[in-house]
């Protein structure tokens, strides 16, 4: 077994040894290369509200003239991945039913999803491996043998077919692992600097910059003397971009961030931004300060400046509708930006001046980190299938901050470790949680999960400061992962196979219930009792 690679910041999981897929590595399978048949992930959604995630067998793909055939030997899972795999699934729900992955969908995943309902889709963007078959032209037959990486749309598989053109040759004493992500995170970091300079802005302003995208680059901005500007959300986001070289940095959760932002904007020029969370106020924000930064020293004008300041919306993180007060002029714009367009907008010569960088580079500016690798199979454990799919949920902790700010004195940072110490404790438990219930029983474990939870909640409710909340959260965490991990094996065994999706769809409905009770039940709460009575509710809930 082969360690995963750890680092800090958001990061995808990467799935290895596909031949037996925001991550744990394995020894790739004892099977054969080549055979008559491979094995693929497919996800279908079906018509009575869930998603089957599961693993088919099927007859070996045959390359076309310009295809070839990869053995994949690892592929990341990306939030771009996550649409087609859980479909928006609520990762709570999900469970294993007959050798499957099952989760819930919701009444408006549904409806995203309705085209697809009863076909199983292929899913994985990207990936790297040999080529163990290749078509007849030349270029097909020159990679026959070696190690490349590429994009498919089906790389959580054993074997994959693709075209020779979406291929590129991995040099060597690189590992697939490192090759593995030189498509999407690598290509949209250069489309964002080649947007620019086609474009005629000399600098940018990217938001989520904390991701294993932005931190990317970071590093090709250095590289080629981009002036950056990184918006992230909390203070040690930004300590990790400033010892990785960044020069502004701000902190979108501080109250100084648009005049922090205006400062850095001004120091940069940058009149470009692109944006990873698109709902709500940030794409305003961002124009708001392009404008105050453009217009500083000029004549007042009604209509503003005439620096265009454009924003390009590349990523979903608030679904929310985005809101404009248009208080910058009128010489601005707001579009979205994806990847394909942008490379057929460039043409297919340019492109492979971009993956041939890419190559060159893969160890270095576009260098991929991993939260942890795991099996192909491993993709299908409900306990795995919540650390890759995980989310920061909203409670009524979330909106007991305020409260405990004033109660407890605490700072914007300590504020962050408050939810985010329970999280990454129930993320890097969840799968130990469910081995342990399957050794030594799942009610067995259950109960004491339970417990814990309890007692990590009347922790919380009893701490004397920040810190000790903080430590009492990772107990919470602690019994979270446990419960989560056996509570769908306590639970399904009780009903027969042909009822299962009835608890299921039970849970996710409570789910679902709790994301919007929860915010409501805590601030009742926290005006009747104090903050502290967020986490004394639990305790005779869990007892």
């Amino acid at each position: 077994m082969t360690n995963g690679r750890r680092s800090s910041g958001r990061r995808p999981f990467v799935v290895f040894g596909c031949v037996h897929a925001g991550a744990m590595m394995t020894a790739p399978s004892e099977e054969p290369e080549m055979s008559d048949t491979y094995r693929i992930v497919r996800s279908t959604v079906t018509d009575d509200g869930t998603v089957r995630i599961a693993i088919d067998t099927e007859p070996m793909p045959e390359p076309g003239p310009d295809e070839v055939v990869v053995t994949v030997e690892a592929a990341p899972i990306n939030p771009s991945d996550l649409g087609m795999l859980i479909a928006g699934a609520d990762p709570e729900s999900f469970a294993s039913v007959d050798g499957a992955l099952v989760g819930t969908l919701s009444p408006a995943a549904m409806a995203m999803n309705a085209a697809r309902v009863g076909q199983p889709m292929p899913c994985g963007n990207e990936g790297a491996g040999t080529v163990v078959a290749a078509g007849s032209s030349p270029g097909a037959q020159a990679l026959l043998g070696s190690t490349v990486s590429g994009v498919s749309g089906s790389m959580y598989a054993s074997q994959t077919k693709l075209s020779h053109v979406m291929c590129i040759p991995v040099p060597d004493g690189v590992a697939a692992a490192d090759a593995a992500s030189s498509f999407v995170n690598p290509l949209t970091a250069l489309g964002m600097t080649e947007t620019m300079r086609l474009e005629g802005h000399s600098a940018i302003v990217h938001t989520a910059a904390a991701s294993n995208l932005g931190q990317m680059l970071n590093r090709l901005c250095q590289a080629d003397g981009i002036p950056l500007v990184n918006v992230v959300r909390r203070n040690e986001q930004a300590d990790l971009l400033r010892a990785a070289g960044a020069e502004h940095v701000v902190v979108s959760s501080a109250d100084s961030f648009a005049d922090d932002l205006t400062v850095a904007i001004t120091a940069t020029g940058a009149t470009l931004a692109f944006d990873a969370i698109g709902g709500g106020e940030q794409v305003d924000t961002l124009l708001a300060a392009m404008e105050k930064a453009s217009s500083a020293g000029q004549a007042f004008s009604r209509y503003g400046s005439d620096t265009h300041k454009q924003v390009y919306i590349y990523g979903g993180l608030d679904r929310s509708a985005t809101t404009l007060r248009r208080t910058y002029g009128m010489s601005w714009g707001v579009g979205g930006w994806l990847l394909t367009p942008f490379l057929g907008r460039v043409g297919f010569e340019r492109m492979a001046e971009l993956q041939a960088r890419v190559a060159a580079e893969i160890t270095t500016t576009f260098a991929s980190g991993y939260a942890d690798a795991i099996s192909l199979d491993d993709m299908l454990d409900p306990a795995v299938a919540k650390a890759y799919s995980a989310v920061v949920n909203i409670s009524s902790v979330n909106v007991a901050f305020p409260s405990i700010r004033e109660d407890f004195g605490s700072t914007d940072a300590e504020l962050s470790w408050i939810v985010g110490a329970y999280n990454l404790v129930v993320g890097s438990l969840l799968l130990a949680a469910g081995r342990l219930s399957d050794s030594l029983g799942r009610r067995r474990v259950y109960l004491p999960g339970v417990a814990i939870v309890a007692f990590g909640s009347m922790l919380c409710a009893l701490a004397p400061g920040t810190w000790w909340l903080v430590a009492a959260r990772v107990v919470q965490g602690v019994g979270g992962a446990i419960t989560l991990a056996a509570g769908f094996a306590v639970m399904l065994p009780e009903f027969p196979p042909p009822r299962r999706s009835t608890p299921i769809g039970l849970a996710g409905a409570a789910g679902a219930l709790g994301a919007v009770v929860g915010p409501v039940v805590g601030s009742l709460l926290i005006d009747l009792v104090s903050c502290r009575g967020v986490f004394w509710v639990n305790v005779p809930l869990c007892l």
